[in-house]
């Protein structure tokens, strides 16, 4: 893909554009390709989806739900990143303490919902 078609998507809120970009930054930014400003309120879906097909960055809290991330081809070095990054985290994460008290503390719970619902 050309640099010309190459699309930075920039969706910061809740932080303003000015507060992370100088004039300086924005313009090498605009260097890298065409970048989509987006400022003031969270970037709508049909802004993110009109341009994910050409989108190689974003920058800021976008929404990459699977659906999107597979409208975004050249935006998989993220979804490989994620991905590795959740495998890794299934392997090493911290498992809860089971108790007998804390299994009790459950079923407690959960009975005290049963009685709220009467059998069919």
């Amino acid at each position: 893909m050309p640099l010309s078609e190459h699309v930075i998507l920039l969706d910061p809120y809740p932080r303003p554009i000015e507060l992370i970009f100088s004039p300086e930054d924005k313009a090498r930014l605009e260097q890298l390709g065409s970048v989509i400003w987006h400022d003031g309120s969270p970037a709508p879906d049909t802004l993110i989806e009109e341009h994910l097909l050409n989108t190689v960055a974003i920058i800021g809290q976008t929404l990459l739900p699977r659906e999107r991330l597979e409208c975004a081809p050249h935006l998989r070095m993220i979804a490989k990143r994620l991905m590795a990054y959740v495998s890794a985290w299934n392997a090493q994460a911290h498992p809860f303490n089971w108790s007998t008290k804390s299994e009790a503390l459950v079923m407690a719970k959960c009975e005290a919902q049963a009685t709220c619902f009467p059998a069919a």
